[in-house]
């Protein structure tokens, strides 16, 4: 082999990559230098941490940082210190920038109230792990009002109040936190609605007649259905007029009974009444006697299974 032939085009080699190394690392300085110089950042307050609704600012939960000058939101703070006892009206994230709209106004107060829009109420209601929804129910969530009520003696379960927005379960107004492995969690026993006056007005009465259920829905569904509710005749197919669960109501007078009485009747002979009596789907009779009277003319009392009825029954002899 002959390296003296080889020595040239080995040495070009080497020189030729040092060169292309040398005008890559400058184009790539040259680039950083004009990005550099194009961007341009603004200072501005940020979140420190992530902040639930409600919360009363302080030094701790606010810092400086940088954003680009084209990228500032309109209306950024740009001075911590005016921020100090604003309250916010929705939940921050860490480093999202603060602007005016996600503050409540300086004389709404501290804490959840402070985040009301104008002309709602907040009613809480009480739950269990039923009324509840198991917990699937978290702050932001849409839920109808359920109930059972009484109308002239029969139940109706009526959905009260429709397309509700959840404002807090328990005391929480935010996403559920991640609980410690062992830790045992403790469920909420309470959640609270965001309303209008008269619907808590509606609300406070069902609650106080029965204990009212939620019944969770899609966030994106606006429908209002104004259902006439269910009663247990609909359950059974029969209408209002034929439902089997309501006791008929009886009236029972002195000319329900005759004036003159059978001649087995005058003999001495006890007379039978018989009443067919429906209570709850199941039908019974039930047998009860009139007790003759000797004079010519005396009071009969007789005792139904609807009370007593007393009537001025002539005993002709």
């Amino acid at each position: 082999m002959n390296w003296k032939a080889w020595l040239p085009l080995g040495i070009a080699i080497v020189l030729g990559l040092l060169a292309a190394r040398v005008a890559m690392n400058l184009v790539s300085e040259r680039q950083s230098g004009v990005i550099s110089s194009e961007v341009q950042l603004t200072p501005v307050v940020m979140a420190a941490g992530d902040i639930p609704a409600g919360t009363c600012l302080t030094e701790k939960h606010i810092k400086m940082g940088k954003v680009e000058s084209s990228n500032v939101p309109v209306g950024a703070f740009t001075d911590p210190q005016s921020l100090i006892g604003r309250v916010t009206k929705i939940t921050l994230s860490m480093n999202q920038p603060i602007v005016p709209g996600i503050l409540a106004e300086k004389e709404a107060g501290v804490g959840i109230g402070a985040t009301l829009p104008e002309g709602m109420r907040a009613i809480t209601v009480e739950i269990n792990d039923v009324s509840g929804v198991a917990g699937f129910i978290q702050p932001t969530c849409r839920v109808d009002v359920v109930g059972t009520l009484q109308d002239n003696g029969k139940s109706i379960a009526k959905t009260i109040l429709e397309n509700i927005q959840v404002l807090a379960v328990g005391s929480r107004t935010g996403p559920e936190q991640p609980v410690e492995q062992g830790q045992p969690v403790e469920p909420a026993r309470t959640i609270t609605l965001l309303c209008t006056p008269e619907q808590a007005e509606k609300l406070e009465l069902a609650s106080s007649s029965t204990r009212v259920r939620l019944v969770l829905r899609n966030g994106e569904d606006k429908t209002t259905l104004n259902t006439p509710g269910v009663t247990l005749a609909d359950l059974k197919g029969k209408s209002d007029d034929n439902d089997p669960f309501v006791l008929p109501e009886v009236t029972l007078t002195s000319g329900s009974l005759p004036t003159t009485l059978p001649v087995a009747q005058q003999t001495g002979q006890k007379r039978q009444w018989t009443v067919e009596i429906i209570r709850a789907g199941t039908t019974s009779k039930q047998t009860f006697e009139i007790e003759p009277r000797t004079s010519d003319s005396e009071t009969v009392n007789t005792q139904t299974p609807f009370g007593p009825v007393t009537g001025g029954v002539e005993i002709q002899r």
